[in-house]
This record gives structure tokens, C-alpha cells and sequence, in this order.
């Protein structure tokens, strides 16, 4: 992938500049700041979040099997 924007930014930088190319890597550096703010500030709760939901699914994945007649590792018991 870099050797690929190295292909695209040489002919671009002979098209259009230097100074444009700046405001355009600015341009997308203010686009991009937001989200990585939002994901510092959010990232946590969401992994947590997260973290709880994933031991609920395996609580009730487990409380389904025993429920059919088998131990926790979806083995019928005899």
C-alpha cells in the first residue's frame, strides 16, 4: 500500500505542487483528528461494553446446552 501512494503522490506533487499537497494532508489530517478523539474519549466504555456482552452470550450458550441435556461442552450426559 505505501509503495502505492509513493506511485500516486510523485506524479501528483509534479501536477500540482507542493503547497496543495500540504493543504490536502492538512485537509485530511482535520477530517481524521475527530474520530481519533472519539475513540479516545468512547473506546473504553465500548470495549467494556463489549467485554460484557461476549460473557452474556457465553452464560446463555451454556445455560441452553445444560438446558437440552448436556454439560458445558454440549456433551449429552448419560
Amino acid at each position: 500500500m505505501s509503495a502505492g501512494a509513493v506511485a500516486f503522490v510523485n506524479p501528483l506533487l509534479n501536477a500540482i505542487g507542493l503547497g496543495w499537497i500540504s493543504v490536502l494532508v492538512v485537509g485530511v489530517w482535520i477530517l481524521i483528528s475527530p474520530v481519533v478523539l472519539i475513540i479516545t474519549r468512547y473506546g473504553p466504555r465500548w470495549r467494556e461494553e463489549a467485554r460484557l456482552k461476549g460473557i452474556e452470550k457465553e452464560r446463555t450458550t451454556k445455560a441452553a446446552k445444560q438446558a437440552a441435556g448436556g454439560n458445558e461442552e454440549g456433551r449429552v450426559i448419560q
